[in-house]
Protein backbone atom coordinates (compact mmCIF):
# COMPACT_ATOMS: atom_id res chain seq x y z
CA UNK A 1 0.00 0.00 0.00
CA UNK A 2 2.56 2.92 -1.45
CA UNK A 3 1.41 6.05 -1.55
CA UNK A 4 1.05 7.56 -4.62
CA UNK A 5 -0.17 11.11 -5.04
CA UNK A 6 -2.03 10.47 -8.44
CA UNK A 7 -4.22 7.83 -6.92
CA UNK A 8 -5.31 9.68 -3.77
CA UNK A 9 -8.68 10.85 -4.98
CA UNK A 10 -9.56 6.94 -6.62
CA UNK A 11 -8.34 5.64 -3.19
CA UNK A 12 -11.03 7.91 -1.62
CA UNK A 13 -13.48 7.06 -3.70
CA UNK A 14 -13.09 3.27 -3.02
CA UNK A 15 -13.48 3.89 0.81
CA UNK A 16 -17.38 4.96 -0.06
CA UNK A 17 -17.63 1.20 -1.70
CA UNK A 18 -19.03 -1.14 0.31
CA UNK A 19 -17.38 -4.66 0.27
CA UNK A 20 -18.03 -6.51 -2.61
CA UNK A 21 -16.75 -10.13 -3.91
CA UNK A 22 -14.52 -10.56 -6.68
CA UNK A 23 -15.40 -10.32 -10.58
CA UNK A 24 -14.36 -13.02 -12.06
CA UNK A 25 -13.94 -14.59 -16.04
CA UNK A 26 -16.63 -16.70 -16.88
CA UNK A 27 -15.64 -20.69 -15.70
CA UNK A 28 -14.48 -19.33 -11.88
CA UNK A 29 -16.68 -18.23 -8.98
CA UNK A 30 -16.02 -16.13 -5.68
CA UNK A 31 -17.52 -15.82 -2.37
CA UNK A 32 -16.57 -13.36 0.44
CA UNK A 33 -14.63 -15.96 2.63
CA UNK A 34 -14.53 -13.02 5.96
CA UNK A 35 -15.39 -9.40 6.07
CA UNK A 36 -13.82 -6.79 8.24
CA UNK A 37 -15.76 -8.33 11.49
CA UNK A 38 -12.83 -10.30 11.52
CA UNK A 39 -10.12 -9.35 9.25
CA UNK A 40 -10.09 -5.92 8.53
CA UNK A 41 -7.01 -3.90 7.04
CA UNK A 42 -5.47 -7.21 5.66
CA UNK A 43 -2.19 -6.19 4.39
CA UNK A 44 -0.84 -10.38 3.88
CA UNK A 45 -1.76 -13.86 3.82
CA UNK A 46 -1.05 -17.16 3.60
CA UNK A 47 -2.64 -20.46 3.12
CA UNK A 48 -1.77 -23.88 4.81
CA UNK A 49 -1.62 -26.50 2.34
CA UNK A 50 -4.91 -28.62 4.52
CA UNK A 51 -6.62 -25.21 4.20
CA UNK A 52 -6.61 -22.59 6.74
CA UNK A 53 -5.69 -19.27 6.30
CA UNK A 54 -3.64 -17.15 8.11
CA UNK A 55 -4.40 -13.41 7.48
CA UNK A 56 -2.16 -10.67 8.43
CA UNK A 57 -4.61 -7.95 9.65
CA UNK A 58 -2.66 -4.81 10.09
CA UNK A 59 -4.82 -1.53 11.54
CA UNK A 60 -1.42 0.67 10.83
CA UNK A 61 -1.57 0.53 7.09
CA UNK A 62 1.43 1.60 5.63
CA UNK A 63 1.78 5.22 7.52
CA UNK A 64 0.26 4.28 11.07
CA UNK A 65 2.95 3.96 14.16
CA UNK A 66 0.93 3.07 17.20
CA UNK A 67 1.63 -0.04 19.10
CA UNK A 68 -0.64 -3.16 19.37
CA UNK A 69 -2.70 -2.41 16.31
CA UNK A 70 -1.49 -5.50 14.33
CA UNK A 71 -2.62 -9.53 14.52
CA UNK A 72 -2.58 -12.54 12.71
CA UNK A 73 -6.03 -14.22 12.45
CA UNK A 74 -6.47 -18.10 11.23
CA UNK A 75 -9.47 -18.78 9.30
CA UNK A 76 -10.89 -22.11 8.57
CA UNK A 77 -14.18 -23.06 6.75
CA UNK A 78 -15.29 -26.43 8.14
CA UNK A 79 -17.96 -27.31 5.29
CA UNK A 80 -16.02 -26.19 2.37
CA UNK A 81 -18.85 -23.39 1.13
CA UNK A 82 -16.60 -20.50 0.51
CA UNK A 83 -17.29 -18.72 3.84
CA UNK A 84 -15.11 -19.11 7.06
CA UNK A 85 -16.86 -20.44 9.95
CA UNK A 86 -14.65 -20.32 13.02
CA UNK A 87 -11.39 -18.32 13.62
CA UNK A 88 -8.77 -17.61 15.95
CA UNK A 89 -6.05 -15.23 16.89
CA UNK A 90 -2.74 -17.20 16.03
CA UNK A 91 -0.43 -14.22 17.29
CA UNK A 92 -0.37 -10.30 17.91
CA UNK A 93 2.97 -8.83 15.95
CA UNK A 94 2.64 -5.47 14.76
CA UNK A 95 2.51 -4.51 10.58
CA UNK A 96 2.51 -8.43 9.68
CA UNK A 97 3.80 -8.14 5.83
CA UNK A 98 4.45 -11.58 5.06
CA UNK A 99 3.58 -15.20 5.82
CA UNK A 100 4.49 -18.80 4.86
CA UNK A 101 2.53 -21.49 6.53
CA UNK A 102 4.75 -24.75 6.39
CA UNK A 103 3.78 -27.79 9.07
CA UNK A 104 3.22 -26.44 12.06
CA UNK A 105 5.18 -23.37 11.90
CA UNK A 106 4.06 -19.70 10.37
CA UNK A 107 6.87 -17.77 9.28
CA UNK A 108 6.05 -13.94 9.95
CA UNK A 109 7.68 -10.56 8.55
CA UNK A 110 6.50 -7.97 10.97
CA UNK A 111 8.07 -5.28 12.82
CA UNK A 112 8.07 -4.40 16.76
CA UNK A 113 6.91 -1.49 17.94
CA UNK A 114 7.31 -1.21 21.69
CA UNK A 115 4.28 0.08 24.09
CA UNK A 116 6.21 2.38 26.33
CA UNK A 117 7.80 3.78 23.68
CA UNK A 118 5.47 3.86 20.28
CA UNK A 119 8.92 4.13 18.30
CA UNK A 120 8.88 1.62 15.41
CA UNK A 121 12.39 -0.77 16.11
CA UNK A 122 12.89 -2.23 13.03
CA UNK A 123 11.12 -5.07 10.52
CA UNK A 124 12.11 -8.60 11.52
CA UNK A 125 11.89 -12.31 10.58
CA UNK A 126 10.25 -14.84 12.65
CA UNK A 127 8.60 -18.51 13.20
CA UNK A 128 5.99 -19.06 15.42
CA UNK A 129 5.02 -22.82 16.18
CA UNK A 130 1.59 -24.21 16.96
CA UNK A 131 2.31 -27.94 17.68
CA UNK A 132 -1.14 -28.75 19.24
CA UNK A 133 -2.91 -26.98 16.14
CA UNK A 134 -5.67 -25.72 18.33
CA UNK A 135 -5.07 -21.97 15.99
CA UNK A 136 -2.55 -20.14 18.71
CA UNK A 137 0.71 -20.02 18.35
CA UNK A 138 2.20 -21.37 21.86
CA UNK A 139 4.76 -18.46 22.90
CA UNK A 140 6.82 -16.13 21.85
CA UNK A 141 8.19 -15.99 18.12
CA UNK A 142 11.94 -17.23 17.67
CA UNK A 143 13.24 -14.83 15.96
CA UNK A 144 15.30 -15.66 12.61
CA UNK A 145 16.43 -12.40 10.98
CA UNK A 146 16.70 -8.78 12.74
CA UNK A 147 16.48 -5.43 11.30
CA UNK A 148 15.96 -6.76 7.56
CA UNK A 149 14.40 -3.11 6.45
CA UNK A 150 15.53 0.36 8.28
CA UNK A 151 12.26 1.96 9.35
CA UNK A 152 13.55 3.09 12.66
CA UNK A 153 15.43 5.34 10.44
CA UNK A 154 12.48 6.61 8.69
CA UNK A 155 9.71 7.42 11.44
CA UNK A 156 7.76 9.54 9.68
CA UNK A 157 6.70 6.81 7.58
CA UNK A 158 5.43 4.11 9.45
CA UNK A 159 5.86 0.30 7.50
CA UNK A 160 5.84 2.41 4.48
CA UNK A 161 8.53 0.97 1.56
CA UNK A 162 10.50 -1.18 3.79
CA UNK A 163 10.31 -5.38 3.26
CA UNK A 164 7.23 -7.22 2.54
CA UNK A 165 6.46 -10.43 1.14
CA UNK A 166 7.85 -13.66 2.06
CA UNK A 167 7.63 -17.29 -0.61
CA UNK A 168 9.87 -20.31 -0.10
CA UNK A 169 11.12 -21.79 -2.93
CA UNK A 170 11.98 -25.52 -4.34
CA UNK A 171 15.21 -24.94 -3.09
CA UNK A 172 14.12 -24.37 0.42
CA UNK A 173 15.26 -20.83 0.54
CA UNK A 174 13.05 -18.24 2.14
CA UNK A 175 12.68 -15.38 -1.07
CA UNK A 176 12.07 -11.78 0.95
CA UNK A 177 11.12 -8.45 -1.36
CA UNK A 178 13.03 -6.10 0.03
CA UNK A 179 11.67 -2.16 -0.43
CA UNK A 180 13.55 0.73 -1.74
CA UNK A 181 14.67 1.87 1.61
CA UNK A 182 17.02 -1.60 1.85
CA UNK A 183 18.47 -2.99 4.95
CA UNK A 184 21.57 -1.74 7.20
CA UNK A 185 22.97 -4.44 9.18
CA UNK A 186 20.76 -6.77 8.91
CA UNK A 187 21.24 -10.08 11.06
CA UNK A 188 21.09 -13.46 10.43
CA UNK A 189 20.89 -16.23 13.21
CA UNK A 190 24.33 -17.83 12.51
CA UNK A 191 25.54 -13.53 12.87
CA UNK A 192 25.63 -12.99 9.29
CA UNK A 193 25.33 -8.80 8.46
CA UNK A 194 23.98 -7.63 5.88
CA UNK A 195 23.64 -4.27 3.99
CA UNK A 196 21.69 -2.97 0.89
CA UNK A 197 20.90 0.18 0.19
CA UNK A 198 17.77 0.57 -2.24
CA UNK A 199 15.52 -2.81 -2.89
CA UNK A 200 16.01 -5.80 -4.07
CA UNK A 201 15.40 -9.69 -2.90
CA UNK A 202 17.66 -11.33 -0.05
CA UNK A 203 17.31 -14.79 0.69
CA UNK A 204 17.95 -16.70 4.17
CA UNK A 205 17.85 -20.23 4.97
CA UNK A 206 14.57 -21.23 6.71
CA UNK A 207 16.69 -21.25 10.07
CA UNK A 208 18.00 -17.97 9.85
CA UNK A 209 21.19 -18.57 8.77
CA UNK A 210 23.44 -18.13 5.33
CA UNK A 211 21.42 -14.73 3.94
CA UNK A 212 22.37 -12.94 1.47
CA UNK A 213 21.27 -10.75 -1.59
CA UNK A 214 19.71 -12.07 -4.56
CA UNK A 215 19.07 -9.65 -6.51
CA UNK A 216 18.88 -5.70 -6.26
CA UNK A 217 18.16 -2.42 -8.06
CA UNK A 218 14.45 -2.20 -7.44
CA UNK A 219 12.40 -0.18 -6.10
CA UNK A 220 9.45 -0.97 -3.65
CA UNK A 221 8.16 -4.37 -4.27
CA UNK A 222 5.71 -5.68 -2.52
CA UNK A 223 6.16 -9.25 -3.04
CA UNK A 224 7.64 -12.09 -5.32
CA UNK A 225 6.64 -15.42 -7.25
CA UNK A 226 8.86 -18.01 -7.82
CA UNK A 227 7.91 -20.85 -10.16
CA UNK A 228 8.78 -24.70 -10.59
CA UNK A 229 11.75 -23.78 -11.81
CA UNK A 230 12.92 -21.03 -9.29
CA UNK A 231 12.71 -18.27 -12.03
CA UNK A 232 11.40 -14.88 -9.64
CA UNK A 233 8.80 -12.60 -11.49
CA UNK A 234 7.47 -8.94 -9.57
CA UNK A 235 5.83 -6.04 -10.24
CA UNK A 236 8.12 -2.83 -8.85
CA UNK A 237 7.89 1.02 -9.54
CA UNK A 238 10.62 3.28 -10.91
CA UNK A 239 10.25 7.37 -10.07
CA UNK A 240 13.97 8.05 -10.99
CA UNK A 241 12.43 10.83 -12.90
CA UNK A 242 10.33 8.42 -15.30
CA UNK A 243 7.04 9.00 -12.99
CA UNK A 244 5.51 5.95 -10.88
CA UNK A 245 4.65 3.22 -13.61
CA UNK A 246 4.93 -0.34 -12.76
CA UNK A 247 8.13 -2.66 -14.14
CA UNK A 248 7.27 -6.14 -14.44
CA UNK A 249 10.20 -7.97 -13.71
CA UNK A 250 12.32 -11.12 -14.04
CA UNK A 251 14.64 -11.92 -11.58
CA UNK A 252 17.90 -13.73 -12.48
CA UNK A 253 20.29 -14.23 -9.64
CA UNK A 254 23.07 -11.54 -9.14
CA UNK A 255 21.14 -8.91 -11.33
CA UNK A 256 20.83 -5.37 -11.09
CA UNK A 257 17.85 -3.94 -12.24
CA UNK A 258 18.59 -0.03 -11.99
CA UNK A 259 17.31 1.51 -9.23
CA UNK A 260 17.82 4.60 -8.07
CA UNK A 261 19.73 6.00 -11.11
CA UNK A 262 20.30 3.80 -13.57
CA UNK A 263 16.98 2.66 -15.15
CA UNK A 264 16.74 5.79 -17.23
CA UNK A 265 19.87 6.92 -18.05
CA UNK A 266 22.09 3.93 -17.76
CA UNK A 267 20.29 1.09 -19.57
CA UNK A 268 23.45 -0.61 -21.00
CA UNK A 269 24.13 -1.66 -16.76
CA UNK A 270 20.94 -3.30 -16.04
CA UNK A 271 18.90 -6.00 -16.83
CA UNK A 272 15.89 -4.18 -18.54
CA UNK A 273 12.02 -5.08 -17.32
CA UNK A 274 10.46 -7.52 -19.29
CA UNK A 275 7.42 -4.67 -19.63
CA UNK A 276 6.46 -0.85 -18.37
CA UNK A 277 2.97 -1.55 -17.19
CA UNK A 278 2.13 2.14 -16.55
CA UNK A 279 0.57 3.61 -13.42
CA UNK A 280 -0.17 1.58 -11.03
CA UNK A 281 0.43 -0.15 -7.41
CA UNK A 282 2.09 -3.38 -7.52
CA UNK A 283 1.39 -5.67 -4.41
CA UNK A 284 0.84 -9.52 -3.46
CA UNK A 285 2.13 -12.12 -6.40
CA UNK A 286 2.07 -15.93 -7.01
CA UNK A 287 3.15 -18.50 -9.00
CA UNK A 288 -0.34 -20.31 -9.47
CA UNK A 289 0.67 -23.69 -10.79
CA UNK A 290 -2.67 -25.73 -9.60
CA UNK A 291 -4.69 -28.71 -11.47
CA UNK A 292 -8.49 -28.46 -11.68
CA UNK A 293 -8.77 -24.73 -12.90
CA UNK A 294 -9.26 -24.05 -16.60
CA UNK A 295 -5.75 -23.82 -18.04
CA UNK A 296 -5.72 -20.67 -19.13
CA UNK A 297 -5.55 -19.54 -15.60
CA UNK A 298 -2.56 -22.31 -13.71
CA UNK A 299 0.89 -22.29 -14.64
CA UNK A 300 1.16 -18.67 -14.73
CA UNK A 301 2.06 -15.53 -12.15
CA UNK A 302 -0.70 -13.74 -10.59
CA UNK A 303 0.05 -10.05 -9.65
CA UNK A 304 -2.01 -8.04 -7.62
CA UNK A 305 -2.30 -4.36 -8.77
CA UNK A 306 -3.83 -2.45 -5.54
CA UNK A 307 -4.43 1.11 -7.27
CA UNK A 308 -6.08 -0.82 -9.99
CA UNK A 309 -7.99 -3.13 -8.00
CA UNK A 310 -6.96 -6.15 -10.10
CA UNK A 311 -5.74 -8.91 -10.34
CA UNK A 312 -3.00 -9.75 -13.67
CA UNK A 313 -1.64 -12.70 -15.10
CA UNK A 314 0.91 -12.59 -17.35
CA UNK A 315 1.26 -15.43 -20.32
CA UNK A 316 4.77 -15.81 -20.70
CA UNK A 317 6.84 -17.12 -23.76
CA UNK A 318 10.44 -18.59 -23.22
CA UNK A 319 12.87 -15.74 -25.18
CA UNK A 320 16.51 -17.01 -24.66
CA UNK A 321 17.29 -17.01 -21.11
CA UNK A 322 14.19 -14.94 -20.31
CA UNK A 323 10.56 -14.27 -21.74
CA UNK A 324 8.44 -12.12 -23.18
CA UNK A 325 5.10 -11.62 -21.76
CA UNK A 326 1.65 -10.50 -22.47
CA UNK A 327 -0.64 -8.86 -19.32
CA UNK A 328 -4.07 -10.35 -18.93
CA UNK A 329 -6.71 -8.73 -16.76
CA UNK A 330 -7.97 -11.61 -14.44
CA UNK A 331 -9.69 -10.83 -11.43
CA UNK A 332 -11.16 -7.42 -9.95
CA UNK A 333 -11.31 -7.02 -6.35
CA UNK A 334 -11.16 -3.97 -4.24
CA UNK A 335 -7.32 -3.00 -3.27
CA UNK A 336 -5.45 -6.49 -3.67
CA UNK A 337 -3.23 -6.79 -1.06
CA UNK A 338 -2.05 -10.28 -1.21
CA UNK A 339 -3.34 -13.42 -2.41
CA UNK A 340 -2.11 -17.19 -2.18
CA UNK A 341 -3.54 -20.88 -2.91
CA UNK A 342 -4.36 -23.95 -0.32
CA UNK A 343 -3.58 -27.53 -1.70
CA UNK A 344 -7.17 -28.22 -2.97
CA UNK A 345 -6.96 -25.80 -5.65
CA UNK A 346 -8.44 -22.89 -3.41
CA UNK A 347 -7.61 -19.31 -4.05
CA UNK A 348 -7.81 -16.39 -1.51
CA UNK A 349 -7.49 -12.61 -2.19
CA UNK A 350 -6.88 -9.53 0.46
CA UNK A 351 -8.66 -6.76 -0.30
CA UNK A 352 -7.75 -3.73 1.47
CA UNK A 353 -11.16 -2.09 0.23
CA UNK A 354 -10.16 1.46 1.34
CA UNK A 355 -9.05 0.83 4.22
CA UNK A 356 -6.50 3.85 3.63
CA UNK A 357 -3.05 4.01 4.09
CA UNK A 358 -3.34 4.42 7.71
CA UNK A 359 -5.42 1.23 8.38
CA UNK A 360 -9.01 0.92 9.26
CA UNK A 361 -11.14 -1.66 12.16
CA UNK A 362 -14.04 -1.35 9.40
CA UNK A 363 -12.55 -1.96 5.86
CA UNK A 364 -11.07 -5.25 4.57
CA UNK A 365 -11.91 -8.37 3.22
CA UNK A 366 -11.14 -11.95 2.24
CA UNK A 367 -12.25 -13.79 -0.98
CA UNK A 368 -12.01 -16.77 -2.31
CA UNK A 369 -12.39 -17.97 -5.78
CA UNK A 370 -12.76 -21.27 -7.51
CA UNK A 371 -13.59 -23.17 -10.48
CA UNK A 372 -17.07 -23.82 -11.14
CA UNK A 373 -18.33 -27.61 -10.04
CA UNK A 374 -15.17 -27.17 -7.63
CA UNK A 375 -15.38 -30.13 -5.07
CA UNK A 376 -13.22 -29.71 -1.96
CA UNK A 377 -10.54 -32.81 -2.02
CA UNK A 378 -8.84 -33.41 1.19
CA UNK A 379 -5.27 -32.64 1.53
CA UNK A 380 -3.12 -35.57 2.76
CA UNK A 381 -2.08 -35.73 6.11
CA UNK A 382 1.85 -35.88 5.10
CA UNK A 383 3.03 -36.69 8.35
CA UNK A 384 0.82 -40.05 8.10
CA UNK A 385 2.52 -41.08 5.37
CA UNK A 386 5.97 -43.14 4.77
CA UNK A 387 9.00 -41.62 2.97
CA UNK A 388 7.78 -43.65 -0.31
CA UNK A 389 4.37 -42.64 -0.62
CA UNK A 390 5.95 -38.22 0.14
CA UNK A 391 8.24 -38.80 -2.58
CA UNK A 392 5.19 -40.02 -4.92
CA UNK A 393 3.84 -36.82 -4.07
CA UNK A 394 6.63 -35.03 -5.74
CA UNK A 395 5.35 -35.91 -9.04
CA UNK A 396 2.13 -34.70 -8.23
CA UNK A 397 0.83 -31.33 -11.06
CA UNK A 398 0.17 -29.40 -7.37
CA UNK A 399 3.04 -27.13 -6.73
CA UNK A 400 1.93 -26.47 -3.26
CA UNK A 401 1.82 -30.73 -3.01
CA UNK A 402 5.29 -30.87 -4.24
CA UNK A 403 6.98 -28.42 -1.67
CA UNK A 404 5.24 -29.74 1.24
CA UNK A 405 5.85 -33.63 0.46
CA UNK A 406 9.75 -31.83 -0.01
CA UNK A 407 9.52 -30.10 3.10
CA UNK A 408 8.33 -33.02 5.18
CA UNK A 409 10.84 -35.41 3.75
CA UNK A 410 13.83 -32.68 4.28
CA UNK A 411 12.13 -32.40 8.05
CA UNK A 412 12.63 -36.36 8.42
CA UNK A 413 16.03 -36.30 6.79
CA UNK A 414 14.32 -38.99 4.97
CA UNK A 415 17.10 -41.39 2.51
CA UNK A 416 18.29 -39.54 0.07
CA UNK A 417 18.51 -42.68 -2.95
CA UNK A 418 14.97 -42.67 -3.81
CA UNK A 419 14.70 -38.90 -4.27
CA UNK A 420 17.18 -38.97 -7.04
CA UNK A 421 15.31 -42.07 -8.56
CA UNK A 422 12.65 -40.03 -9.03
CA UNK A 423 15.15 -37.01 -10.73
CA UNK A 424 16.84 -39.65 -12.69
CA UNK A 425 12.82 -40.55 -14.50
CA UNK A 426 12.61 -39.24 -17.68
CA UNK A 427 9.14 -40.42 -17.32
CA UNK A 428 8.25 -37.84 -14.73
CA UNK A 429 7.81 -34.05 -15.32
CA UNK A 430 10.35 -31.58 -15.23
CA UNK A 431 9.02 -29.99 -12.35
CA UNK A 432 8.98 -33.16 -10.54
CA UNK A 433 12.49 -33.83 -11.63
CA UNK A 434 14.01 -30.58 -10.76
CA UNK A 435 12.03 -30.89 -7.40
CA UNK A 436 13.75 -34.28 -6.79
CA UNK A 437 17.33 -32.82 -7.41
CA UNK A 438 16.73 -29.74 -4.49
CA UNK A 439 15.24 -31.93 -2.22
CA UNK A 440 18.29 -33.95 -2.73
CA UNK A 441 20.36 -31.64 -1.82
CA UNK A 442 18.25 -30.45 0.67
CA UNK A 443 18.65 -33.70 2.37
CA UNK A 444 22.69 -33.47 2.18
CA UNK A 445 23.27 -34.61 -1.31
CA UNK A 446 26.68 -34.05 -2.30
CA UNK A 447 28.41 -33.11 -5.58
CA UNK A 448 29.14 -36.68 -6.68
CA UNK A 449 25.16 -37.43 -6.50
CA UNK A 450 24.29 -34.56 -8.48
CA UNK A 451 27.13 -33.96 -11.16
CA UNK A 452 25.86 -36.80 -12.62
CA UNK A 453 23.25 -34.92 -13.61
CA UNK A 454 25.34 -32.51 -15.74
CA UNK A 455 25.56 -34.64 -18.40
CA UNK A 456 21.82 -34.80 -19.25
CA UNK A 457 20.39 -31.68 -21.43
CA UNK A 458 17.24 -31.55 -19.77
CA UNK A 459 18.75 -31.22 -16.14
CA UNK A 460 21.93 -29.69 -16.76
CA UNK A 461 21.04 -26.30 -15.43
CA UNK A 462 19.59 -27.20 -12.36
CA UNK A 463 21.96 -29.80 -11.25
CA UNK A 464 24.47 -27.36 -12.18
CA UNK A 465 22.70 -24.71 -9.50
CA UNK A 466 21.64 -26.80 -7.08
CA UNK A 467 25.73 -27.69 -6.70
CA UNK A 468 26.09 -24.11 -6.01
CA UNK A 469 23.34 -23.03 -4.28
CA UNK A 470 24.83 -22.67 -0.73
CA UNK A 471 28.29 -20.75 -0.38
CA UNK A 472 29.20 -23.11 2.73
CA UNK A 473 28.79 -25.97 0.57
CA UNK A 474 31.08 -25.27 -2.34
CA UNK A 475 34.58 -26.41 -1.58
CA UNK A 476 34.27 -29.39 -4.20
CA UNK A 477 32.10 -28.26 -7.03
CA UNK A 478 34.62 -28.77 -9.86
CA UNK A 479 35.12 -25.08 -11.18
CA UNK A 480 35.74 -26.77 -15.24
CA UNK A 481 32.47 -27.92 -15.41
CA UNK A 482 30.96 -24.88 -14.21
CA UNK A 483 33.45 -23.12 -16.63
CA UNK A 484 31.83 -25.53 -19.57
CA UNK A 485 28.55 -24.21 -19.28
Amino acid sequence: MTRRPWLIASCLLLTSIEAWTATVPEGLQSTVFAGPDIVPSPACLCAAPTGEVFVGVDENGSLGKKPGKGRIVRLIDDDHDGKADRHTIFARVDNPRGLIALGDRLFVLHTVIPADTGVLTGMHLSVFTDADQDGVADGPPTRLVSDVSVPKHNQDRGADHTTNGIVMGIDGWIYIAVGDFGMVDARGSDGTLLTMLGGGIVRVRPDGTEMEIYTHGTRNIYDLAIDPFLNIYTRGNTNDGGGWNVRFLHHVQSAEYGYPTRFKHFTGEILPALADLGGGSGTGALYFDEPGWPEPYTGVPLMADWGRSQLVLHRLTPDGASFQQQPESFIRSSQIADLDGDGSGRLYLAAWDGAGYKGSSEKGFVDRVVPEGWKYQPFPDLHALDNAELVTLLREPSAVMRLHAQQTLVQRKAPIVPVLDLAWDETASKESRVAAVFTAKQLGADTSQLVQFAAHPAMRAFALRAMTDRLSQMDDVPVGLIRQS
